[in-house]
Order: C-alpha cells, then structure tokens, then sequence
C-alpha cells in the first residue's frame, strides 16, 4: 500500500512539471499576443491576465521595460498577487540578433523591468534610466499601490524587478500586504515610492514578505 502511494505522488508530480508553461511579456506586445513565446509575447496591459491564469509550475518572463497597473488613470488599480505567481524580469528586449533571450541573457542591472506608478507619465526623470528615483520626482496621480495581496504565500515571487512611484493614500505605496500575505521578493529594487505608512512596503494582519 505504501508504495502504491508513493508511485501515485510521483506520477501526480511529473504531471504538473510536464504541463509547466513559460509566459512571455514585453512592454507593447509582438505577433497574435498569446504570451508563449517572445515572438509573441503578451503586452504590459495584460499582466494581470497572465498572473490570473498562471498555473503552480508556471513562470512569467519579463523584458526589459515599463509595466504599469492600469493603462488607465485609476489610482485604486494595482497589480494582485496570487500564490504561485512567478515574475522574472531582466530580460533583454528581442530583437533581431537576439530573437529569443534566455536565462543567460537576463541581467537585471543591464535590462531593467521597472513596475512604475506614474499613470500620468509626468514624474521626473532628469537621468531617462526609465524611473523616479526619488518620492520629490512623483508628480500628478500616481498609483496608490503597485502591487497588493490578500492570503498570498511565499509561492509568489518577483525576481529581478524594479518598483517605483507608488503614491500609497495611507498604506504602502509599492507593495501592499493586506491580510495573511508574504510574498517572495528577490533582486529588487524599490525606490521612490511613498505613503503615510510604509512607503516601500505595509504588511498588515500575519503579513511577512520575505
């Protein structure tokens, strides 16, 4: 019986990793947009949609660029987390020399994925490295969080991005963690955001990003 079972979870196991598929995004978009290769890719505007429908072994691959919550002037929008959400940003833009960038092309510093809050396009930027990096350069309606997450676990992970001008009403202007919710960030870079409680970051009610 023991090693029936045992079999069983192997087998349930290797499923889920054959079935694992790799998203691919970039700022505006290429070919049909069905976000399965870099040709094409799916573009910023439906980030959500990808992190929504992204499966327990699935990975978002993300180029270099500027992604925002909303298209649209609503502060209230931010990007919603969700457990098994995997953003990798750093990749470098396709292009014909390097029509499909892989993990060995992905450097962070080199290609920067940047999660900015300026719906206005109106922050500051005297050195155009394509973000604010100070809250004295946030000018206009900025987006009041970034990202925010409700019973998120540390199966949810932003890699290699960088957050900037969140404008919080009160509460964490870059990542807001309602309820129960720790996230995992690695590699990233959060600046220039601000609210009255945790600018970079409010982590409320059994919240611990890591």
């Amino acid at each position: 019986m023991t090693n029936r079972i045992l079999i069983m979870s192997l087998c349930i196991c290797t499923s889920i990793n054959l079935f694992a598929t790799r998203w691919y995004i970039t700022p505006a978009g290429a070919g049909s947009q069905t976000g399965m290769s870099w040709a094409n890719a799916r573009g910023a505007a439906q980030i959500q949609q990808l992190i929504n429908s992204s499966g327990i072994s699935d990975s978002i691959f993300m180029a270099t660029g500027i992604y925002k919550p909303t298209n649209t002037s609503d502060q209230n929008i931010s990007i919603t987390l969700k457990n098994h959400a995997k953003l990798f940003g750093g990749f470098p833009m396709p292009s014909t020399t390097l029509p499909n960038p892989t993990w060995t092309n992905r450097n962070a510093k080199l290609y920067p994925t940047v999660f900015s809050g300026d719906l206005g396009n109106d922050d500051i930027n005297s050195d155009a490295n394509f973000f604010n990096q100070t809250t004295d350069s946030i000018v206009g309606n900025n987006s009041f969080h970034l990202f925010s997450g409700n019973i998120v676990d540390n199966s949810c992970v932003i890699d290699g991005c960088i957050i900037v001008g969140g404008k919080g009403s009160s509460y964490g202007g870059a990542l807001y963690n309602y309820y129960h919710s720790s996230p995992t960030l690695r590699d990233c870079y959060i600046v220039g955001n601000q609210a009255q409680y945790g600018g970079a970051c409010y982590n409320y009610v059994n919240s611990s990003p890591s």
